[in-house]
Protein backbone atom coordinates (compact mmCIF):
# COMPACT_ATOMS: atom_id res chain seq x y z
CA UNK A 1 0.00 0.00 0.00
CA UNK A 2 0.86 3.43 -1.03
CA UNK A 3 1.76 5.93 1.75
CA UNK A 4 -1.25 8.44 2.07
CA UNK A 5 1.46 11.62 1.37
CA UNK A 6 2.20 9.69 -1.85
CA UNK A 7 -1.06 9.17 -2.81
CA UNK A 8 -2.09 12.92 -1.63
CA UNK A 9 0.95 14.86 -3.64
CA UNK A 10 -0.16 12.44 -6.62
CA UNK A 11 -3.99 13.93 -6.05
CA UNK A 12 -2.62 17.47 -6.09
CA UNK A 13 -0.83 17.40 -9.55
CA UNK A 14 -3.59 16.78 -11.20
CA UNK A 15 -5.42 20.11 -9.77
CA UNK A 16 -6.04 22.42 -12.39
CA UNK A 17 -8.97 24.72 -11.32
CA UNK A 18 -10.08 25.63 -7.98
CA UNK A 19 -13.60 27.14 -8.30
CA UNK A 20 -13.41 28.43 -12.11
CA UNK A 21 -10.18 29.87 -11.28
CA UNK A 22 -7.20 28.03 -13.17
CA UNK A 23 -4.14 27.02 -10.92
CA UNK A 24 -0.93 24.90 -10.27
CA UNK A 25 -0.37 23.65 -6.73
CA UNK A 26 3.12 23.78 -5.75
CA UNK A 27 4.41 21.55 -2.51
CA UNK A 28 7.00 23.22 -0.90
CA UNK A 29 7.86 21.36 2.04
CA UNK A 30 6.50 17.91 3.29
CA UNK A 31 7.26 17.61 6.68
CA UNK A 32 6.65 14.45 9.09
CA UNK A 33 4.87 17.32 11.88
CA UNK A 34 2.67 20.34 11.89
CA UNK A 35 5.32 21.96 13.56
CA UNK A 36 7.75 21.00 11.39
CA UNK A 37 5.84 22.51 8.19
CA UNK A 38 5.21 26.02 10.37
CA UNK A 39 9.23 26.47 11.39
CA UNK A 40 9.48 26.03 7.33
CA UNK A 41 6.85 28.48 6.28
CA UNK A 42 8.42 31.07 9.03
CA UNK A 43 11.57 31.02 7.37
CA UNK A 44 10.41 30.56 3.79
CA UNK A 45 8.16 33.78 3.81
CA UNK A 46 11.36 35.49 5.59
CA UNK A 47 12.81 34.72 2.71
CA UNK A 48 10.48 36.03 0.08
CA UNK A 49 9.60 39.61 1.81
CA UNK A 50 13.17 40.03 1.80
CA UNK A 51 13.58 39.46 -1.44
CA UNK A 52 10.86 41.65 -2.12
CA UNK A 53 12.04 44.33 0.04
CA UNK A 54 15.25 44.23 -2.07
CA UNK A 55 13.80 44.67 -4.87
CA UNK A 56 11.39 48.05 -3.70
CA UNK A 57 13.51 50.63 -5.71
CA UNK A 58 14.16 53.26 -2.42
CA UNK A 59 12.85 53.05 1.37
CA UNK A 60 9.71 54.58 0.70
CA UNK A 61 8.04 52.02 -1.49
CA UNK A 62 9.70 49.19 0.64
CA UNK A 63 7.92 50.97 3.64
CA UNK A 64 4.90 50.74 1.49
CA UNK A 65 5.26 46.82 0.79
CA UNK A 66 5.61 46.54 4.38
CA UNK A 67 2.63 48.15 5.14
CA UNK A 68 0.39 46.77 2.49
CA UNK A 69 2.08 43.32 3.86
CA UNK A 70 1.17 44.13 7.56
CA UNK A 71 -2.96 45.17 6.38
CA UNK A 72 -3.19 41.57 5.42
CA UNK A 73 -2.49 40.41 8.62
CA UNK A 74 -5.26 40.86 11.40
CA UNK A 75 -3.13 41.38 14.51
CA UNK A 76 -0.69 43.90 12.59
CA UNK A 77 -3.53 46.29 10.92
CA UNK A 78 -2.12 48.73 13.52
CA UNK A 79 1.55 49.53 13.76
CA UNK A 80 2.37 48.69 16.93
CA UNK A 81 5.81 49.80 18.83
CA UNK A 82 8.66 47.47 19.53
CA UNK A 83 9.18 47.37 23.27
CA UNK A 84 13.06 47.01 22.64
CA UNK A 85 13.61 49.92 20.17
CA UNK A 86 10.71 52.38 20.64
CA UNK A 87 10.04 51.38 16.11
CA UNK A 88 6.55 50.88 14.45
CA UNK A 89 6.66 47.47 12.72
CA UNK A 90 7.00 49.47 9.06
CA UNK A 91 9.92 51.47 10.51
CA UNK A 92 11.81 48.11 11.57
CA UNK A 93 11.32 46.18 8.96
CA UNK A 94 12.10 48.76 6.55
CA UNK A 95 15.16 49.27 8.59
CA UNK A 96 16.35 45.99 8.61
CA UNK A 97 15.75 45.74 4.96
CA UNK A 98 17.96 48.29 4.39
CA UNK A 99 20.66 46.80 6.65
CA UNK A 100 20.66 43.55 5.06
CA UNK A 101 23.09 42.94 2.17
Amino acid sequence: MRDHHKILLSALATVKKLRDVDCTIKVLHLGGTIRSCQRFLIAHNRKMLQECLKAAKNPIEQAQLVELLASTIPSARRPEKSKSSGQSVVEAATAAAAESP
